[in-house]
């Protein structure tokens, strides 16, 4: 059995769906996506499943800090190029008194840019265009410790944030 901090990649680094058994009570989660339409999908993708409970939704940066300081989920879906989104914000979530798992969810998947976000703390990077019936089941391997990079050029981008070298390099 592998330890805490699994890394799930294959194709494109896609995680494969099943359940995985979740916590007692729902986990609380807070959407954040500067697209209202976006985030009303994502919104609907987990209402539907009883291991999650959506507690906000958020749209800029500053948003996101005041909900998660205020309501304490224990995921986050963060929006990538939201307005003060980004490595940064992950980077403030996962070192705050009460650090929530952050998810990056985009239609940015560029290496450089997958690697500031696992770099800057988030867990799994999701790409916009892949999510689908499976988001809910990627979310749980998620908290349950795995990496989940949803996105091609996964395990690079997993080195690069890292600070690893490829292989035969």
């Amino acid at each position: 059995m592998a330890g805490p901090h699994r890394t799930a990649v294959g194709d494109h680094g896609a995680v494969s769906p099943g359940r995985t058994g979740g916590p007692a009570a729902p986990l609380s989660v807070l959407v954040a996506d500067d697209d209202a339409v976006f985030s009303e999908a994502l919104v609907d993708l987990l209402t539907v499943d009883d291991r999650y409970l959506v507690v906000g939704v958020a749209a800029t940066g500053a948003e996101v800090r005041r909900l998660c300081r205020d309501l304490r989920p224990a995921l986050v879906l963060l929006d990538v190029r939201m307005p003060e989104g980004g490595a940064e914000l992950a980077r403030a979530l996962v070192t705050s008194a009460h650090p929530p798992v952050v998810v990056a969810v985009s239609a940015q998947t560029g290496l450089r840019t997958v690697a500031a976000m696992v770099a800057g703390g988030a867990r799994g990077y999701l790409a916009k265009g892949r999510l689908g019936a499976t988001l809910p089941d990627a979310l749980a391997r998620v908290v349950a410790g795995d990496r989940v990079l949803d996105v091609p050029g996964a395990e690079e981008a997993l080195r690069l944030a890292e600070g690893r070298s490829a292989p035969g390099t």
